[in-house]
């Protein structure tokens, strides 16, 4: 992933700014007319003895066909034939993205989970950014709706795939992703094992009244005002389960 590029006018050199899985942020410099970027930089050499766990993209269609992506982690200790726990750690925002690149969420520890013999699941659910307007609104007048079978068509895959233990799977997150992880703690109690919420909300009514953003969250998140359609409102909101 890079980050940020720059051109030499004359000598058509370019330095780049990238990270992969395996490293944070270096320099590289590679032509412009035959990109073969060569690494500079080593910042922190002790990472290159550190194992780390195998990280992948991975997508999956939904359960309304739309194609759904996002980044998995395998437990560092990975066999073929065994099947592992799964943690599914969703994303904020929720216009946030989890990418293919080194620490894929700055707030979730994965290699630490991986590390204690975790899958992990980071899914880029409806209403994510980076794949265009459309996809970032599409979870609009919907929220814990249909973007919550983007994560769990997810958890199915991995079930089919042999790789993960459907009935030890846990969800986890933070502002919005905490919001998801308590709708798995409450109304989709039946495909988690366990829960971890922070600063998540339980209450998208009482939210609007007490948020420093109710004109984001009504306008641009949910696109109505919870007095609009209280009952669709409150369905939504992890206390009413």
């Amino acid at each position: 992933v890079i980050t940020r590029m720059d051109v030499h006018p004359k000598t058509k050199q370019m330095a780049l700014v990238a990270d992969l899985p395996e490293h944070p942020a270096e320099l590289f410099v590679s032509s412009l007319k035959k990109p073969r970027p060569e690494r500079f930089t080593h910042s922190n050499p002790v990472l290159e003895q550190v194992q780390l766990a195998r990280q992948i993209p991975l997508d999956w269609k939904s359960s309304d066909g739309l194609r759904i992506d996002g980044v998995l982690t395998f437990p560092l200790d990975y066999q073929d034939g065994t099947t592992y726990p799964l943690l599914v750690l969703p994303h904020g925002g929720p216009e946030g993205v989890s990418q293919h690149r080194w620490t894929s969420s700055a707030i979730y520890p994965v290699q630490l989970y991986a590390a204690a013999g975790f899958f992990v699941l980071e899914p880029n659910y409806r209403g994510s950014k980076g794949r265009g307007v459309a996809f970032s609104k599409a979870n609009q007048r919907d929220l814990g709706g249909q973007e919550f079978a983007d994560l769990t068509t997810g958890i199915q895959y991995l079930v089919d795939t042999g790789w993960i233990d459907g009935s030890r799977v846990g969800i986890g997150g933070f502002s919005y992703g905490g919001y998801l992880a308590a709708m798995g703690a409450t109304k989709y109690s039946d495909r988690f094992a366990c829960a971890l919420v922070g600063a998540g909300i339980s209450n998208w009514v009482s939210f609007t009244g007490t948020s420093d953003i109710p004109l984001e969250n009504s306008l641009v998140h949910w696109d109505l005002w919870w007095f609009d359609e209280p009952d669709l409102v409150w369905e939504r909101s992890p206390m009413a389960h």
